[in-house]
This record gives structure tokens, sequence and C-alpha cells, in this order.
């Protein structure tokens, strides 16, 4: 909830990608309606229309998790008069994973790098794919907890701090600090080869450094 576009703002191209969007969802719900509403006197390429069908689903959106919501959770839906679509960060600050207080507690665990009790982050002989999968999901927990409009400011929901940590808890271990140096070395000799390479097929004109995908995943910033 929260992630669809208002289409009043829209214009042109960017309202017919908005139709086509719900169309999809109509048409994976319900194809021969869809298929109904595809033509122009049908009303469904209007904002009208659009912000009627919005409302609709909001609607059913909130009564589905009214009646799947139990105890506390259920009394804050049915008493919950704001805007529909703010309802779902509602819900993460009054419950569970949402309070300030456990947003922090699971930002600084993160930043631990989600060590089990009495170890480091990376010990030795860990299942790294696994590890990884860990933290990639409190990634996407920070991420799913965060407005939309407030993602790109936010680090602990972007990858880059994802993988300051990994860098960070992983050199502690001398097991893997010098599979971590030859890795960081990788990155600067490949972005140094595709300089050179950049520069030579420029003949000597003033350009800037191109950017490389393993360099840019090493920045934090």
């Amino acid at each position: 909830m929260g992630t669809l576009k208002q289409c009043d703002p829209l214009v042109a191209r960017e309202f017919e990608d908005y139709c086509t969007d719900v169309f999809g969802a109509i048409e994976f719900s319900d194809s021969t309606k869809a298929w109904q509403l595809w033509e122009v006197t049908s009303g469904f390429w209007s904002k009208s229309w659009q912000n009627k069908w919005r409302e609709r689903q909001l609607t059913l959106i909130k009564d589905y998790i009214e009646e799947h919501c139990r105890g506390d959770a259920e009394i804050e839906v049915v008493n919950f008069d704001g805007n529909p679509e703010k309802l779902r960060a509602h819900l993460y600050k009054e419950f569970g994973a949402g309070t300030s207080g456990d947003i922090h507690t699971k930002e600084g665990e993160y930043d631990a790098g989600l060590p089990e009790k009495g170890q480091v982050a990376f010990p030795s002989g860990v299942d790294m794919r696994s590890k990884l999968r860990q933290l990639k999901d409190r990634q996407q927990l920070f991420w799913r907890m965060c407005a939309p409009e407030l993602r790109p400011s936010y680090p602990y929901c972007q990858e880059p701090k994802l993988i300051r940590i990994v860098l960070e808890h992983v050199d502690y271990n001398p097991d893997y600090k010098e599979c971590v140096a030859r890795l960081l070395n990788s990155v600067s000799l490949r972005k140094e080869i595709a300089n050179d390479i950049f520069a030579a097929g420029s003949n000597g004109s003033e350009t800037g450094d191109p950017e490389d995908p393993g360099d840019r995943s090493f920045n934090y910033e």
C-alpha cells in the first residue's frame, strides 16, 4: 500500500503507463473484464475512472486486513480513519518491527552483521550463502518498512550499506582477510584497466573516468 503513483499529476505517456499497469493487475484476476475495459469507450483511460478504481481497491484492501487481523491490531485497523494508503506504515509503527525502539534495535543488529550469540558476524566455516541471505533479508525488511519517498536517503535499505557491513565484518576474521584483500585489489585493477582502455579509445580527449560496476558497489557514498 502507498507505492502506486497518484495519477492526477501524470501526463501523456506517464498516465498511459499507469493505466497499463492497472490493466495488468485487472487482467491477472479477470482477463475477460480487463479486455472489456481496453476499449476507449469504457472510460478506463480517464483519470476519473482510475481514481474511482483506486479508492475501491484501497477499501477492499483495508477490509481484507481488518478481516485477517486479531486483537489490538484488528481494533487499530477498525479505528484507523486516515488515508488508507498510509495504513501499512501506521501498523508498522504501532506493532512489532515498526516501533521506533525495535527499528533502532534492528539497525544496531544489522550494523553488527547479525552475529549469533557469543560469536562474531562471520565466524570461521560460516555458511557464506546463508549468512549473506540473512543480511539481504534484513536489508529488504528496512526497504519495506521505509516510506518510498524516504528510501533514497535511508542508508539501511541501500545496497552500499549492506556491502560495507559485509566487508567490515568479514575483514575481522583472519581466515577471510586475505580473500577480501584480493577481491578489493581485483576491483581496483579492473578500474585501472577500464580507465586505460577508455583513454586509448578516446585518443587522449579529456573525459571523465568510466564508472566501473565493481568499484561503484564498494563505495558507500
